[in-house]
This record gives C-alpha cells, sequence and structure tokens, in this order.
C-alpha cells in the first residue's frame, strides 16, 4: 500500500469503533475468515501473513489455528489499528502473534517468508493493487496461497446497501471513478482475477459467498 495519507487518516478515525466492536466483526466476518483459512490451506505451525489487518482480524483468529509453533504477522498502514491489534494480542493472551504498521506494496519481509497470506476486504484499498499482489507473492514461499476476500456488489450486500441508501437522501456524493480504492472496486465478476493474473498469480478457481449482514 502506497502511503495514501488522507487514506491512512480516514482508516485511523475510524479505529476506535472497529475496536470497540472488535468481537461482533469478528463473529459477523467468521464465515469468510473459514473461507480464507481453507482456501489459503492454513494450518498448524505455519506462518501466516494478514494484509490490512485492522484491529487484528482475522490474524487473531489464525494465530489460535496454527497453534503456539506457527506465527501470525499483520500489517496494517494505520498506525491505530495496528495498535488496536496488538491490545487486543495482549487481552487474549497470544504469544504467536506479531502487529506493524506497513503497506501491501512494502512489505519488511524477506522473500519466501510466509506459508499462506490472506486479505479480508482490504484489496480493495490497495492504491495499486497490481503491485501489492506481486509483493505478497515475493514474501510466499514456492507453491504457497495468496486468499483475497472482497465485497460483491453493494445491492447484493444489504447492510451497505441500506445505509448507502439513507446517506444519498442528505449527502450528494459523486460515484467513485472507476478503479478509485472503494469498497466495491473488485465487485464486477472478473476484475480481480484480472488483477492477480497481471501480478503472475496462478490460480486453480475463485469462489463467490454470499451471506447477509
Amino acid at each position: 500500500m502506497q502511503n495514501d495519507q488522507e487514506t491512512i487518516k480516514t482508516w485511523s478515525g475510524v479505529a476506535p469503533f472497529w475496536e470497540k466492536h472488535r468481537e461482533i466483526i469478528r463473529q459477523m466476518f467468521a464465515p469468510i475468515t473459514q473461507a480464507l483459512v481453507e482456501d489459503a490451506l492454513i494450518g498448524s505451525r505455519h506462518t501466516v501473513l494478514d494484509v490490512a489487518t485492522g484491529p487484528g482480524e482475522p490474524a487473531l483468529t489464525i494465530a489460535a489455528l496454527v497453534g503456539p509453533e506457527g506465527k501470525v504477522f499483520g500489517i496494517d498502514p494505520a498506525p491505530e489499528m495496528v495498535a488496536a491489534a496488538r491490545r487486543a494480542t495482549e487481552h487474549l493472551g497470544f504469544r504467536n502473534a506479531q502487529f506493524d504498521v506497513a503497506f501491501a506494496d512494502h512489505l519488511p519481509f524477506p522473500a519466501e517468508t510466509f506459508d499462506a497470506a490472506v486479505s479480508r476486504f482490504g484489496a480493495m484499498f490497495f492504491p495499486s493493487p497490481v503491485d501489492a499482489v506481486r509483493e505478497i507473492l515475493r514474501v510466499l514461499k514456492p507453491g504457497r496461497k495468496l486468499a483475497l476476500a472482497v465485497w460483491h456488489f453493494a445491492e447484493r450486500n444489504p447492510f451497505h446497501y441500506t445505509l448507502s441508501r439513507v446517506l444519498e437522501r442528505y449527502v450528494d456524493s459523486p460515484p467513485p471513478a472507476p478503479d478509485a480504492p472503494d469498497a466495491f472496486r473488485f465487485a464486477s465478476p472478473g476484475k480481480l482475477r484480472g488483477v492477480l493474473a497481471e501480478a503472475g498469480a496462478t490460480f486453480p478457481c475463485e469462489r463467490l459467498l454470499q451471506f447477509t449482514i
């Protein structure tokens, strides 16, 4: 993730909300986390990277899965999010999870470090998704898996759709540019697949999960 100070400021501002409701959000997105774990083939003793971890999820859920002999590194560009993740780590007593401020397109890890990498609802906000995917692939061990989760169209997402319809009554917000960092940037079928292909990733499948928020 490039150093986009305006985006970082926005996410830093909402970090207290995400931290306050961390457990509710963890449960709400548990099916997505499980899908990421399955698609990335994450197992005991693995070393896993969580990109755009926010206040520590799904990194902390994965830390419990890989066990004390495994390791999870969560990175996020917003210092307030990383601070919240560290507090959650201390509160839960995890010793195999580490959180740092870093950007997806400039990871502070040597090549071929990780057994798996995941990003839950973070890829849409990468300023340069192709550069970010290439960097994530660099730190993955050969043959290991990257799993990404992104939002489908807003009208298929009751939470976002209802909220946006209310806001539209009172706030005149122009639509984002076609490839601007936005929650629904990769809603169009095949768009994320194109990014992965351009970055040099190979992948066997693409799954569509639908659930109600």
